[in-house]
């Protein structure tokens, strides 16, 4: 399977086989996450990133780094220790996700001027979106890419 490769869906055997059983015939590394929405049969397969950096940026200034990355529908979730942290402040604005939970939200900062809601992250998700619980990903113009 190719490096680039984040995550894949896999089709349950017609048999019926538990997905759960299906996990251990895959290669080390990989995680199962649970059902994948809107498709039955089907399960979400996570497979962790090389430890290649990637880097978010927002208005010429890069508000995080790190080569920990969890991708998960198709977002860059960063660990916590990897934003600079005077380029975030908190927001009250909340949304629910149906299988990952009730997301939280950051402002982003950079001199002065302020992208609403432009990071969330996960400080109590679902069982099957532990993984990402406490990383932060970003949307609304924040540029995601390879340090």
């Amino acid at each position: 399977m190719p490096a680039t490769l984040r995550r894949t869906l896999v089709k349950a055997m017609t048999d019926g086989a538990d997905l759960l059983s299906l996990a251990p015939r895959l290669s080390c590394g990989y995680r199962w996450w649970g059902p994948c929405r809107g498709r039955p049969g089907f399960a979400m397969i996570a497979i962790p990133d090389p430890k290649t950096p990637m880097q978010a940026s927002w208005n010429g200034q890069v508000i995080a780094e790190s080569g920990d990355i969890v991708k998960v529908e198709g977002n860059a979730y960063f660990p916590p220790e990897a934003l600079s942290g005077d380029c975030f402040r908190p927001s009250s604005h909340r949304s629910v996700c149906g299988w990952k939970g009730e997301a939280h939200y950051y402002d982003v900062v950079v001199d002065g001027q302020v992208n609403a809601n432009a990071a969330w992250f996960y400080p109590d998700p679902k069982a099957a979106a532990e993984e990402i619980r406490g990383r932060v990903a970003f949307w609304k113009g924040v540029t995601v890419s390879n340090g």
